[in-house]
């Protein structure tokens, strides 16, 4: 979708990397979440094209709503905040040669209901929502947009992101900043691209191909297209003519030698009308909110509404009646993003940090909390507390509570009971069973302090292995008693 070939055009400005790190990092630099922008038609789309292959298997209801389902809970353990951008009344009446029904989608009412109980936030663009994107992170109110429309470079984003492979890998993501698409193609350059190469508004002109379009783009045609854009509908009717004579002299005659070969029978068969007026009106001035209010709002984290998301679970899927809401609210992780989330806003919830484990290549904080705040989902009665396993990459920068029990640790005195058991401890890997049904082997490491390759932050946390075992049994113990049970009375407040 969006205009043809632009995102080959543009792979050299391509990086791949990880929602979970660039949200890592913009939250250090900015103590904010990352507010990501997301075209809300892409992903209905998206979802409807996964449910059609796989139409002969499903034995859920509204599988559709299922995935938004799921998407949205990964988000939830993300340093990140979702703004949903719908399609408004203005947008364009036809795409692709296609006339465009102006109403909502059927998904559009109960994906709204979702996103709401999930925590974020959803707009209603007057018109494109792929230019309302753009506009939002032209002007600072989103830091990003997620689609895989290449209008929005054309409407000027800054910063966009496409999924790798949204339905295995949620996380896996393709980055493309201005500042990078800038060295590759300016304004102008994507404008003509856009012109030359067809889209979502028309087929473009007819036999220029990539690598051609790609070229003109250096030309001065370009720079004539962003100054054209500046100005109203009346000097581009004035001006058009000559631009589509220049047009045909570039192709024809080649006098910069910047396209490798002449090409003269493209030359003569530029239309007359070419390029549209309708079009250069959709690329040029697109409609776009004048009075957008206040956006403050999407820069903090909100909880989700456990009430209201389970209604929405129970309307759409039925997980109530069929008994399986625990399992479900488990299966896709609502209560260790509950529980990052809780603990991001607010760094000194009473919790009870039981250790921390190292799993594969990834460390992973054992934290204990009140699980009653639950029952709002089915209305069952859940334990009182209940032990997550949260990974260390959702929990940065760490929170003070548990940064107060790594800094325990790390000041015990060396001649101390317990940091004899940390001293000689063994550090257990995962207990899975390989092909041949034997457990994988314990490993003990070098030293305390780790090995000669690892950094800092690996040497600390892997003296901290021996502790979980010591600590999981204080918990029990300490678990029925009533002083565990006040530390927990702030948090279910």
């Amino acid at each position: 979708m969006g205009v043809r070939d632009l995102h080959k055009a543009l792979v050299d400005a391509c990086k791949e990397t990880t929602f979970t790190q660039i949200t890592q990092d913009h939250y250090a630099v900015t103590r904010r979440p990352f507010i990501l922008g997301i075209d809300a038609s892409i992903w209905f789309y998206q979802f409807q094209e996964s449910s059609s292959k796989f139409k002969k298997h499903q034995s859920t209801m509204n599988p559709e709503l299922r995935q938004a389902f799921k998407r949205l809970a990964f988000f939830l353990r993300l340093l990140i905040v979702l703004v949903f951008v719908f399609d408004g009344p203005e947008h364009p009446s036809t795409k692709r040669g296609k006339k465009v029904i102006k109403r909502d989608h059927w998904m559009a009412i109960s994906f709204k209901e979702m996103v709401v109980a999930f925590g974020y936030h959803f707009h209603q663009a007057p018109g494109e929502a792929e230019a309302e994107l753009a506009f939002l992170n032209t002007e600072g109110h989103i830091d990003a947009i997620l689609t895989e429309d290449s209008d929005v470079f054309v409407f000027g984003a800054k910063y966009t992101i496409r999924s790798l492979n949204p339905s295995k890998d949620p996380d896996a993501i393709a980055t493309y900043q201005s500042c990078d698409t800038d060295k590759i193609m300016m304004k102008g350059g994507l404008y003509l691209f856009a012109i030359l190469r067809g889209g979502d508004y028309h087929t473009g002109l007819k036999g220029c191909g990539l690598e051609l379009a790609r070229r003109l783009t250096g030309t001065d045609l370009s720079t004539d297209l962003r100054l054209l854009s500046e100005d109203d509908v009346s000097v581009w009717q004035a001006y058009l003519p000559h631009w589509r004579t220049k047009l045909q002299t570039q192709l024809a005659s080649d006098p910069h030698e910047l396209l490798g070969r002449k090409h003269k029978v493209l030359a003569a068969s530029v239309p007359d009308a070419f390029p549209p007026l309708d079009v250069l009106r959709n690329y040029f001035q697109p409609v776009m909110s004048q009075n957008l209010g206040s956006t403050e709002r999407w820069r903090v984290f909100n909880l989700p509404m456990l009430v209201n998301l389970g209604s929405v679970a129970e309307w759409l899927f039925n997980w109530k009646t069929l008994g399986t809401m625990d399992i479900q609210i488990r299966k896709y992780g609502i209560a260790e993003g509950y529980c990052v989330r809780q603990l991001l806003m607010h760094p000194d919830t009473p919790t009870l940090v039981t250790g921390v484990r190292k799993y594969a290549d990834s460390y992973w904080f054992l934290v204990q909390f009140d699980a009653s705040i639950f029952n709002k989902l089915d209305g069952s009665s859940h334990s009182a507390t209940t032990v997550l396993k949260i990974p260390a990459s959702h929990l940065q920068p760490v929170p003070s509570v548990i940064l107060a029990y790594l800094e325990e640790i790390r000041n015990m005195e060396p001649g101390s009971e317990r940091r004899k058991k940390l001293d000689g401890s063994t550090m257990k890997t995962d207990k899975k069973a390989d092909k041949k049904g034997n457990k994988k082997p314990v490993k003990k490491p070098k030293s305390r302090k780790g090995g000669e390759n690892e950094n800092g932050e690996e040497a600390r946390l892997r003296g901290f292995q021996g502790m979980h075992a010591d600590a999981e049994a204080s918990r029990k113990k300490a678990n029925n008693s009533e002083e565990t049970t006040k530390g927990y009375a702030g948090f279910r407040k």
